[in-house]
């Protein structure tokens, strides 16, 4: 199984030249921007789970912030949710859904 790395921070500048508040260390299998629920696909039960995120009916976890944050904002909002729907209904390019698919 590919495992990667994830480091995620936000606040200040450390000795890296990385701005961080807070930082996190945590490993997650191979995932898709959108996959929620980690089945592998892009569905409506995705993009309902980010919703849910955003409505703050549910809790946002670093996971969920970078399997869900799709626009790079560093929270899970309705604009992530919505992607995703537009992914679920074949409207967008899962590519889409990549944060840094604007700097490649």
């Amino acid at each position: 199984e590919d495992v990667k790395g994830m480091h995620y921070c936000d606040g200040w500048v450390d000795d890296d030249g990385v701005f961080c508040a807070f930082s996190y260390n945590f490993t997650v299998g191979a995932f898709m921007y959108g996959d929620m629920d980690g089945d592998g696909e892009i569905t409506v039960a995705d993009a309902l789970a980010a919703l849910r995120i955003a409505a703050k009916l549910a809790e946002e976890t670093y996971e969920s912030i970078m399997i869900g944050d799709v626009d790079g904002d560093d929270s899970v909002t309705v604009a992530d949710a919505l992607a995703i729907l537009r992914v679920a209904a074949k409207l967008a390019s899962p590519d889409s859904l990549d944060p840094l698919s604007h700097i490649r």
